[in-house]
């Protein structure tokens, strides 16, 4: 049996998945956030591996801790994903901060469109989903078709950053609807980004960093 536990993030709402083989007790994440939360998920489980839906900092900025404490545990994205890991224009993190770059760049693992992963007895598959960024990826398994930002639904894919392509968001975004019509859609977000931003307007520093994304050269027109 599949178990899938959702942690909603304290940046962004962005969801944290903990996949859960009961019948190998091999554990899976996709997207690492608040960590000190999500490994208390699954205890008693090996944890075998880190998929990223995309590399921007709301969903990758747990991925340091859990290197600490799981230094073997190898993390797979696409080719823009393992660039970003190590970039924080790129994934974000400057604008919070934080300039994240993964600690152990040895553990990452490209993937692309059509591979499979075995999660126990369960295989992945690996769905290219640019738009939002280069680097999204979207995974299907046993019904479940998690969607990173690429598909979140009842709102439009945020393309306003850099690396935002209006065109192929929306071609990855029928490709998510006709893969959704059979799967439960487990979106990247609680709410949309662009919502999420609205209700962090209290907020100084976020809301300087969404207006400088804005006018700056990093956001498309």
């Amino acid at each position: 049996m599949l178990e899938i536990v959702s942690h909603v993030n304290s940046i962004y709402n962005s969801i944290s998945y903990v996949l859960l083989e009961h019948g190998t007790k091999e554990c899976w994440i996709i997207d690492v956030g608040d960590f000190d939360v999500i490994k208390s998920l699954f205890d008693g489980y090996n944890l075998r591996g880190v998929l990223l839906t995309h590399v921007h900092y709301d969903h990758i900025y747990g991925l340091n801790e859990l290197q600490a404490d799981y230094p073997d545990v190898p993390i797979y994205t696409n080719e823009y994903g393992a660039k970003n890991l190590v970039s924080p224009i790129e994934n974000l993190s400057s604008y919070h901060g934080e300039d994240f770059i993964l600690s152990r760049t040895n553990g990452v693992k490209i993937i692309k469109e059509g591979n499979v992963i075995l999660i126990g007895s369960y295989s992945l598959l690996v769905i290219d989903t640019p738009g939002h960024d280069y680097s999204c990826l979207s995974f299907c398994v046993d019904n479940n078709l998690f969607t990173g930002d690429s598909y979140i639904p009842g709102e439009k894919v945020f393309t306003k950053l850099q690396n935002g392509n209006k065109q192929l968001a929306e071609y990855s975004c029928q490709r998510l609807l006709r893969l959704g019509e059979k799967c439960f859609i487990r979106p990247g977000h609680s709410i949309s980004f662009e919502n999420c931003m609205n209700n962090y307007q209290a907020d100084s520093i976020k809301k300087v960093i969404f207006d400088h994304l804005l006018q700056e050269k990093y956001v498309h027109d």
